[in-house]
């Protein structure tokens, strides 16, 4: 797909990058007004440079921050003053290694005024290769960034599987994911109890501002966080809260997963699976809004 026929982070209704920057803001980092105004400064960079801007080149530096150009995602390490104070919980973890979030985004076919609206949950912002001191930024599994949608990335199956979204069924795809922040030291699950709360309310504050028609989540952990049945209990349409929901497992498992699942044992079948089954769902809906 050509990805400048798509629209990425739009207004659609009450959603838009403003919206999410501030509910990210109030329900993570404790109302920072400089981490609203980072984000949203973050969202119009993105924007403008998710098409085809290489990752290596300076647009992708803000505000003084250089970004990580040896990563492909287009890093932003994030130094904590520029954050400013974001409370009790989330402050210490600045002095933990490969403390990362990945920014909610979201996409549609330009052209297409009514898409169903499906939200893909996967489970945390795993980083790797950076000291204590910053917040690295980027988005799930990259999307902002040319290079991670490029063929042959180790992304490939999941962009395959949003093109076909986006394309097949003209929806609006919201990627996110259901652990907010990441250390590679084990901090945050060490504490999970403690920032479960900050989590699940991002996660539901996001499911009512998109409102989507479909959840798809990737993996136990999104499963648990929406409280749906898990993979292993197969491509199921649940309903949760009112909720359509197709628990999935992760695009990155182990292959015997799949191989327990799909004849082929090829994880491009199974998610072409997961597609189907989403087409259908969507396709009972009949009309979209």
């Amino acid at each position: 797909m050509n990805f400048k026929e798509i629209d990425f982070c739009p207004t659609m209704g009450k959603l838009n990058a403003k919206v999410v920057s501030a509910l990210l803001a109030d329900g993570l980092f404790a109302g920072s007004e400089k981490a609203q105004g980072l984000l949203a400064a973050r969202y119009v960079q993105m924007k403008k440079n998710y098409g085809n801007v290489p990752h290596d080149d300076s647009p992708w530096d803000l505000e003084g921050i250089i970004a990580d150009k040896v990563d492909k995602a287009a890093l932003l390490p994030v130094p904590h003053a520029m954050m400013g104070d974001c409370g009790m919980i989330v402050n210490q973890l600045w002095n933990h290694p490969n403390f990362g979030i990945d920014m909610p985004t979201w996409m549609v076919k330009r052209g297409v005024t009514n898409p169903h609206r499906v939200m893909i949950v996967s489970q945390d912002p795993l980083r790797t290769n950076h000291k204590a001191g910053a917040l690295v930024l980027s988005t799930p599994f990259g999307f902002h960034s040319a290079d991670y949608r490029s063929i042959g990335c180790q992304n490939h199956t999941l962009c395959c599987f949003v093109e076909r979204l986006l394309e097949e069924c003209e929806a609006c795809v919201y990627l996110t994911d259901c652990r907010k922040f990441y250390t590679s030291d084990n901090f945050v699950n060490s504490h999970k109890r403690q920032f479960k709360v900050l989590f699940d309310k991002a996660l539901h504050d996001e499911l009512t501002a998109f409102a989507p028609d479909m959840i798809v989540t990737l993996g136990n952990h999104a499963a648990d966080a929406i409280g749906a049945k898990l993979p292993r209990d197969g491509l199921v349409v649940q309903s949760v809260n009112d909720r359509n929901v197709l628990a999935a497992y992760h695009t990155g498992a182990r292959p015997n997963y799949f191989k327990n699942v799909v004849a082929s044992g090829r994880k491009s079948d199974y998610f072409d699976q997961v597609f189907k089954a989403i087409r259908d769902e969507l396709k009972k809906r009949g009309q979209r809004r």
